[in-house]
């Protein structure tokens, strides 16, 4: 499992500048509202048009002024991880010191990236999560049956994957790094699609990441483009049984990944 050494000390300017990115595929009915809400201590937004059919980024250049906004098209989908990486790869080069993902589709809402940043800023994680299900109640209430269940389905399989046991949302993608990290990073390994955020989360374990969950809202708007997460349970549950095969043959050589 990931060995947790003592969280690091905070060693960002003051302020951190944090940049966002967003991967943006069949988004248009919520990009122009998201980008709206980001505050000042958000410093760049990158989003990434990953060869999205409804022209998102084209959408986003035509509608929005703030300066803060750097448009990434990709000419040919790439997926959330590929676009994603792309992101945070132009974040990295402009200098950010802290890089979020945050989803376009309005799940995540701008005014909690504060919030989920603070664990790295203050408290020495490498990476802070968003935990939809520390409001279970809420899940309950609000995220559809089918939805819910391959959730919880994906999460027990991603523990023992990942090796953080006490991670309870591990595919959640509201997720953000610290700059170091995101630097040392196996980009090019890490999957680009739907398995995404729990191959990031396998990735960070093997470089030895501290990672800390923060409470957010539930928020379910309808899946985009016919995903259906019933239909990714098997492959994403066939590739945590490989990275855990991995992770445990690491721990046996003691080979620090």
């Amino acid at each position: 499992m990931p060995r947790h050494a003592s969280p690091r000390q905070p060693s960002f300017r003051n302020p951190p500048t944090v940049g966002v990115v967003i991967p943006a595929y069949r988004v248009a009915h919520a990009i122009v509202d998201l980008l709206s809400g980001f505050d000042a201590s958000v410093r760049r937004i990158f989003v990434v048009d990953d060869g999205c059919p409804e022209g998102s980024g084209r959408l986003v250049r035509d509608c929005v002024r703030d300066p803060r906004v750097s448009v990434i098209r990709n000419t040919r989908n790439l997926g959330v991880g590929g676009a994603t990486a792309i992101g945070f790869r132009a974040a990295f080069d402009a200098g950010c010191d802290i890089m979020v993902k945050v989803d376009g589709d309005g799940q995540h809402r701008p005014e909690w990236v504060s919030r989920l940043v603070a664990p790295v800023v203050h408290a020495g994680a490498d990476m802070a999560k968003g935990n939809r299900f520390a409001a279970f109640g809420a899940c309950l209430r609000t995220m559809p049956v089918g939805r819910l269940a391959a959730n919880l389905v994906l999460s027990a399989v991603s523990r023992p994957a990942t090796g953080y046991w006490r991670i309870c949302d591990p595919a959640c993608g509201f997720l953000a790094l610290r700059r170091d990290l995101v630097g040392r990073l196996p980009w090019a390994r890490i999957d680009k699609r739907y398995f995404f955020e729990s191959d990031l989360l396998f990735h960070v374990g093997i470089a030895d990441g501290i990672v800390v969950e923060v409470p957010i809202e539930p928020v379910y708007p309808p899946l985009p483009g016919g995903v259906r997460l019933r239909r990714e349970i098997l492959p994403f549950a066939v590739k945590s049984m490989r990275n855990m095969t991995r992770r445990l043959r690491q721990a046996a050589r003691g080979d620090p990944g």
